[in-house]
């Protein structure tokens, strides 16, 4: 199998980052553009590079991802997996990676967002959240209802940076894509093995025979489709077995699924706040000081906030309304000796009338 995760960094400060691209799961198959074609500049305006913070594309361009709007991309959970916010940029509009200062426009990552029940093979979606609200050419997300109209054969655009060889070693400077057709769950699932496991949070492309495919490099990218004379993005690179293989389509999150369930429009909603806080070490008492900005239209107030136990309020900001560009601070303690030493994870609740967003769930997690 493979991820579609690679980081090749030559900076030694940074070498340590790479370490994060090795997962022991689903996800040790990377993807990328195989007997695609090169872009054009500007060809994929909304195309978007993750790099490693202070480092150029060329040398550090980890993932794909695509530009949605105002200031959110869209990429894999398992690009982003164990990064923090601080460690990474992303460099949007960008066609070739040695081009980075004159095509892209380059912005900081201040939040990730994960689905909380990302796995080896589900739910594998990330938003990430700019320091700053952006001004280019974004991508549209097909609805459910886009999802569920697609038939087998539907002709679908994947687009990366990805490994053009299926055998070897081939990582393009220039942006590459290749079109394929659409395949039905049943069909997919007919694979077996991993293959079997497949839900209606993913979408399957490809050839029987092989031949074209994503692989490593390209994850975290766009899968589009042409409709009405418009884009539309189906898809995140996220799984397949192999690389262009026969009888081994390419898996791709769905995202008209996660554009029905809410689950898009609560992480675009312009609630902000930090999902995933890591503790020190288990026997040390932590003071955290956890934040929710408005940085949407849309006026809300925190309702209520629920500690489990071992993690107390001892102090709270979030007592009015939050209009636009306002914050508030939730302060607490935790004494891990009165958390079970058999969970790595708490959550703290928090509550908002907001439309979209009216639950953020806030998680610490304990070091390793």
């Amino acid at each position: 199998m493979r991820i579609k995760r690679t980081i090749s960094i030559l900076a030694g400060s940074i070498l340590a980052a790479t370490q994060t691209a090795s997962a022991g799961n689903i996800h040790s198959e990377v993807a990328r553009i195989v007997n695609g074609s090169e872009s054009s500049t500007s060809q994929w305006p909304f195309m978007t590079a993750l790099v490693m913070k202070d480092t150029s594309a060329a040398m550090s361009q980890f993932c794909g991802g695509s530009f949605i709007g105002g200031r959110y991309v869209l990429t894999a959970a398992h690009c982003v997996e164990g990064l923090k916010a601080g460690e990474i940029d992303v460099s949007i509009g960008l066609t070739h990676l040695s081009q980075e200062k004159t095509e892209a426009r380059r912005v900081g990552v201040q939040a990730i967002y994960t689905h909380d029940d990302y796995g080896n093979s589900a739910n594998d979606i990330a938003v990430l959240e700019l320091e700053e609200t952006v001004d280019a050419s974004s991508i549209a997300l097909a609805s459910q209802a886009d999802a569920g109209a697609l038939i087998a054969g539907d002709a679908m655009t994947v687009i990366g940076w990805g490994n053009k060889s299926a055998t070897g070693s081939d990582f393009p400077e220039t942006l590459n894509y290749v079109s394929m057709p659409f395949v039905d769950l049943s069909t997919c699932q007919a694979l077996g093995g991993n293959y079997a496991g497949i839900g209606e949070d993913s979408l399957c492309v490809g050839l029987k025979q092989g031949g074209k495919d994503a692989c490593q490099g390209d994850s975290g990218g766009p899968l589009v489709r042409e409709v009405n004379g418009h884009y539309k993005q189906f898809g995140i690179v996220s799984w397949g077995a192999g690389c262009a293989q026969p009888d081994a389509y390419g898996v791709y999150t769905n995202v008209g699924y996660f554009s029905g369930n809410g689950w898009l429009g609560k992480f675009t909603s312009g609630v902000s706040f930090t999902q995933k806080t890591r503790l020190t070490a288990r026997n040390i008492n932590s003071a955290l000081r956890l934040p929710v900005r408005n940085l949407g239209s849309e006026p809300f107030e925190i309702t209520r906030i629920e500690a489990p136990e071992g993690v107390f309020i001892v102090g709270n900001s979030c007592f009015s309304t939050l209009y636009q560009n306002s914050d508030c601070e939730i302060d607490v303690k935790v004494n891990p000796d009165l958390v079970d030493p058999d969970v790595n994870t708490i959550s703290v609740q928090v509550y908002t009338s907001h439309s979209k967003a009216d639950e953020l769930k806030m998680n610490l997690i304990f070091a390793q």
